[in-house]
């Protein structure tokens, strides 16, 4: 049995077309979107940021149509 949560998301189309342009280019090690997600997710949420600063700024950022990321 599986100790993960399942829930769905929506994206942006750019987004989703980026996402899936990294599964075709991933497919030598079969990644998927879920895998390719959850790994973004974990490496952001295990960074050594101040995660609710830095997702408050995110979030503000991309409402404006600012959103570019140099550094998480």
């Amino acid at each position: 049995m599986s100790n993960k949560a399942s829930f769905g998301i929506r994206l942006e189309t750019e987004i989703a077309e980026k996402l899936d342009k990294l599964v075709d280019e991933l497919k030598e090690i079969k990644a998927n979107r879920s895998e390719i997600v959850e790994t973004i997710v974990s490496a952001y949420l295990k960074a050594n940021v101040k995660h609710l600063d830095k997702t408050k700024e995110l979030v503000m950022r991309k409402r404006k149509g600012e959103l570019w990321v140099e550094k998480l």
